[in-house]
């Protein structure tokens, strides 16, 4: 079995470093902190709750955001601010868009819609707007955008099979995962920000949500093998340069299972 927790690799993929390091829990959905300095992310427990932790980005001081046992807490996004984070969290019993302070006070359900299911919420570069899915069914999604404390929410693509919304650093575009009938195999498409020209940048499967690069011109992606083994690559927004980072098959000391990269905000290393 694996050594589960959150890593960090060089985007040549280089220095794979370990951050987290409990086998008894399962940690994802990391983000950055605009400066870098500090990462949120899921921790997902065996008895099925989750909580939204915040460390420091060498994997130190870890304080627990959330801290409540009874629900689920997933898929953090820091404000471009760094003073603010939206989550998703089944709290009201349906799934709901909540934000909270980087201390986890003065929580605020940005959704309110009890008989809706919402997730994957991202912030628009200035910090205005947020982007997320309503889920309908498992391929039936709308994407809606809203002002940051919830108001005036429009949709700007109906009954489609999109994930993980992901704002372009210039908020010009966002990117999206697309999930298909077998479960698997999902692609990678960029589309405007209002919701037009939407076009596919990945060919064959991959499985997990696009990051942008800080100067948008490449994303990191999960890219599946034939086996539907899972590695990190990035591609340029063009749908060229397409290049793993992380082996797609065991490397002979742990089992490379990844999912859900996040870009840093610091420059790229070519």
């Amino acid at each position: 079995s694996g050594e589960q927790g959150l890593y960090t690799i060089d985007t040549d993929g280089g220095n794979l470093e370990r951050l987290t390091k409990r086998n008894d829990v399962y940690d994802s959905n990391a983000d950055w902190s605009p400066d870098g300095r500090r990462l949120v992310f899921s921790r997902h427990f065996e008895d099925g709750h989750s909580e939204i932790y915040l460390m420091n980005s060498d994997g130190t001081f870890l304080e627990n955001l959330t801290d409540d046992a009874t629900v689920r807490n997933w898929d953090p996004a820091f404000s471009p601010d760094g003073n603010r984070i939206i989550f998703t969290t089944n709290r009201e019993g349906n799934q709901e868009i909540y934000r909270m302070n980087i201390n986890g006070t003065n929580l605020v359900n940005l959704t309110n819609t009890p008989d809706l299911e919402e997730a994957f919420p991202d912030w628009s570069p200035d910090g205005r707007r947020i982007v997320y899915i309503v889920n309908h069914s498992l391929f039936v999604k709308d994407i809606v955008i809203s002002d940051n404390d919830g108001a005036n929410k429009q949709t700007i693509s109906s009954n489609v099979p999109y994930l993980f919304p992901a704002w372009s650093p210039d908020g010009t575009e966002i990117a999206l995962a697309s999930i298909r009938p077998n479960g698997f195999d999902e692609r990678i498409f960029i589309m405007n920000s209002d919701g037009t020209e939407v076009r596919e940048i990945t060919m064959g499967a991959s499985f997990g949500g696009p990051s942008w690069s800080p100067d948008g011109k490449t994303l990191a992606f999960i890219r599946m093998d034939e086996t539907f083994w899972p590695a990190v690559a990035r591609i340029d927004r063009d749908g060229s340069n397409l290049k793993n980072l992380t082996p797609e098959t065991q490397d002979g000391s742990f089992d490379i299972w990844v999912e859900g990269p996040a870009w840093s905000p610091w420059p790229i290393r070519q």
